[in-house]
């Protein structure tokens, strides 16, 4: 009887971690407010990317379509789709498509190790602190504020087009039909 009550203990325990740990496999799409396609999501902003280079909002300028994917090394489903996201900048980057990994300050510690890994070339830009306009446009998605991997897609004005994602999934077909294909 002690035995099975630990062993409920323990899968209890499991679960709980998982579910506070804010990293979702499978996720959802926002229906709230503040996801409606169409929102000026990022304007204005000043950034620096893993290697300290200064990077502001003409990164989106000429691209159709900007996919922000809000990520950390500790979050299995974030790193294992990266790769996919990867092949994705690259397959449809003569389309007008990127992608941009955005990395929180406090976990800056593994990501080179991790870009390594899963074989990332697309920028990654650092978070900031909560003045920063990045950050805001970020966290604007309040109910995703605290689970990645989250993602959502701006245009070139930085207006957000289609709902914001939670959770890793097949990108493909929602880049093939925002890039009207």
């Amino acid at each position: 009887m002690r035995k099975r009550s630990l062993l409920i203990l323990g899968i209890v325990i499991c679960m709980v971690s998982a579910l506070l740990s804010g990293c979702v496999k499978d996720g959802s799409q926002s229906g709230s407010k503040n996801n409606e396609a169409g929102k000026q999501v990022i304007g204005k902003f000043a950034a620096e990317d893993l290697d300290g280079n200064a990077v502001d909002e003409s990164i989106l300028s000429g691209k159709k379509v900007t996919m922000i994917n809000l990520w950390a090394p500790w979050c299995g489903p974030c790193v294992e789709e990266m790769p996919d996201l990867q092949e994705m900048h690259e397959k449809f980057a003569d389309k007008g498509f990127q992608v941009i990994g955005v990395i929180s300050n406090d976990d800056l510690k593994d990501a080179d190790k991790t870009l390594e890994k899963t074989g990332v070339k697309y920028t990654v830009l650092k978070l900031g602190d909560s003045s920063s306009e990045l950050y805001k446009a970020v966290y604007n998605h309040a109910e995703f504020s605290n689970a990645i991997p989250f993602s959502f897609f701006v245009d070139e004005n930085g207006k957000q087009l289609g709902p914001a994602y939670l959770g890793a999934r097949n990108w493909e077909p929602i880049i093939s039909e925002l890039l009207g294909e």
